[in-house]
């Protein structure tokens, strides 16, 4: 894994690496790694990417907060088309270089414009009369999965993430949700058959043994039963043997309908 990797690095080879990471991709990893190292390697970063990387850890685990970007064009209501042009040039690239987003004076969110709006629209607009006023957000404690959710409902490859004054704090990006994505989805499969997140194909069979062993004794004791009940039903069994042949049919098609169903 890649915490594996990064513990046998110099600090300065695994600051160096993190600075040139964009931010929401540097604390998922930074949380993972030693006490030690972790505060070594913020303290050897440069004072930007350390601040931003300190940001996102302060946001609690799997929200909103954690996972978003804070580099993201934000101007003002007022600026015009062309000045707007301008300051993004200044800017540089960013990671989510998708939207302008639009703020007041005091950085409270007002609007969006998508780049495509800059391409037809005249120089002297002001960014308030092309924005889109009906913004879709999230704050920063929202829950990745009702993230993921809202972008993949209305189709957008960037969210902005605000807080609970309405200031624009980051922005999740598309990026971001095809990873929460794929987590999630490989934390319910293993959830289904009762496995760890943490369980890899590489684990000694000692170790796979005893986080598996639980769940197969369990899985003993309930199948168990089944021989139980039908002790029960001796007689019936002897004066109707064909009923012996669906006994494997009906079991086989519970297991079928349970996983029809956790899927649904």
């Amino acid at each position: 894994d890649s915490v594996a990797i990064l513990e046998k690095l110099q600090i300065d080879k695994i600051s160096g690496l993190f600075q040139i990471t964009p931010s929401d991709d540097v604390a998922p990893i930074l949380e993972l790694l030693p006490e030690d190292i972790k505060k070594a390697v913020l303290v050897s970063m440069e004072e930007k990417p350390t601040e931003d990387v300190m940001g996102l850890l302060d946001h609690e685990e799997e929200t909103a907060g954690r996972i978003m970007s804070p580099d993201f064009y934000a101007l003002n209501e007022n600026t015009n088309v062309s000045d707007a042009i301008t300051a993004m040039q200044l800017e540089g690239d960013v990671e989510s270089a998708f939207y302008v987003y639009v703020v007041d004076d005091q950085l409270h969110l007002k609007g969006v414009v998508s780049l495509r709006h800059f391409l037809f629209s005249p120089p002297n607009t002001p960014l308030k009369n092309i924005m889109t006023k009906e913004v879709i957000s999230v704050h920063t404690d929202t829950d990745q999965e009702d993230v993921a959710r809202h972008v993949a409902d209305y189709n957008l490859v960037a969210i902005p993430v605000i807080d609970s004054e309405n200031i624009l704090v980051g922005v999740v990006t598309v990026d971001d949700i095809i990873d929460i994505i794929d987590k999630e989805a490989t934390e319910d499969m293993y959830k289904m058959v009762s496995l760890d997140t943490t369980d890899r194909i590489q684990d000694s069979p000692f170790k796979s043994i005893k986080k598996r062993l639980p769940f197969l004794l369990l899985s003993l004791l309930t199948a168990s039963l089944a021989p139980f009940v039908v002790s029960h039903f001796t007689g019936t069994l002897q004066q109707a043997i064909t009923l012996v042949v669906f006994m494997p049919l009906v079991a086989a098609l519970g297991g079928i309908a349970g996983n029809q169903t956790i899927a649904i």
